[in-house]
């Protein structure tokens, strides 16, 4: 029963953060553009922004069993039992993370929902993108330093493979956190709403960039996290049960978001750039072997509706360049194209 207590814990902590956020939120909401609530935003979104890195960091810290002894919560047990009393497979382990895998679900599907901003009351506003951010980062963090071992059989030592044995994962993981490490820094207001306190925007949908990482895959971020996942060669029962979870939920979450963006906003683009696997030609331009595409021939294939920016109030805007260069068409306060 501990470890249903030990879950527990989990939730007021995150509850109460979720209610500081709301609080401030409140407090501010009435206040104008030249007021303290973007002020919040700014700060927030930084915060989400460095918070997300060291998140990042404590994950690749908790995949490799903390081998410079951190202090870190590790992915394998750390006293692995003899094989006469090793349990492969603990399955109150397996449902205690399973249980705290889906409260990241919560905050990072559900609280995605355009009811549930509405509800919040962070609809279109400056402090939907930071709080949403942080509050991932949070909950994803917590997965990783909360995470109980489901076998103490086998404990995976990163110092014991040989050189020539880290090459084919060195190189994959490296390409992954170019890419999702890439995605953070190029695309910091799409994923933390930097620029929120400054244009009093929300990001529904900003046009599809057409660079780098979204030349590669449709979903760069999911992507990048899953390959370095499978890319560390550890493979035993923690690993794979890790793995497969959050493989899962990426496969099922980006097969639910293709469906819905094929039936109200058809285009090509799903059809020519995978979701999560780049093409041979891809990676070959990722390692810098081949030369990027022009963006006229990604613009081509992107859907200006779905991805097309509008302001906080719903005004329209008119046709002008997008930031990466591709001109991108003029949409009236109703999201039709003029």
């Amino acid at each position: 029963m501990r470890m249903y207590f030990d879950l527990l814990r989990v939730l007021p902590v995150t509850s109460m953060i979720v209610a500081c956020l709301f609080v401030m939120f409140m407090s501010y909401a009435g206040k104008s553009a030249e007021g303290y609530f973007h002020a919040d935003s700014f700060a927030l979104s930084r915060i989400a922004f460095l918070h997300t890195h060291l998140t990042l960091f404590y994950w690749f810290v908790f995949l490799f069993n903390d081998p410079f002894r951190f202090g870190a919560n590790t992915l394998d047990a750390s006293v692995v039992s003899p094989p006469e009393t090793c349990s492969h497979f603990i399955r109150d382990n397996a449902v205690y993370n399973v249980a705290l895998f889906l409260l990241w679900v919560m905050v990072h599907s559900i609280f995605a929902r355009e009811k549930v901003k509405r509800a919040l009351g962070l609809w279109k506003h400056p402090m939907e993108r930071p709080v949403y951010s942080f509050l991932s980062s949070l909950v994803m963090g917590l997965n990783a330093a909360l995470w109980r071992p489901v076998s103490n059989c086998a404990r995976w030592d990163a110092f014991a493979l040989s050189p020539m044995q880290w090459v084919l994962p060195g190189v994959i993981m490296i390409l992954s956190l170019r890419v999702l490490v890439g995605y953070f820094w190029r695309y910091s207001d799409h994923a933390f709403g930097t620029s929120s306190h400054q244009e009093g925007t929300a990001w529904h949908g900003l046009e599809r960039p057409l660079s780098f990482p979204f030349d590669l895959v449709r979903y760069p971020k999911a992507a990048g996290f899953i390959w370095i996942l499978w890319a560390i060669p550890a493979y035993t029962v923690n690993h794979i049960f890790l793995s497969a979870l959050w493989t899962a939920y990426v496969l099922l979450a980006t097969y639910s978001l293709d469906v819905t963006r094929r039936h109200h906003h058809p285009s090509k683009y799903e059809d020519t750039l995978p979701a999560l696997f780049p093409s041979l030609p891809a990676v070959l331009r990722l390692v810098g072997i081949m030369s990027s595409p022009s963006s006229s021939s990604l613009a081509s294939s992107s859907p200006p509706r779905e991805f097309s920016s509008r302001s906080y109030h719903g005004a329209s805007r008119s046709a002008s360049p997008s930031r990466h260069g591709v001109r991108r068409p003029a949409y009236n306060a109703h999201g039709q194209e003029m």
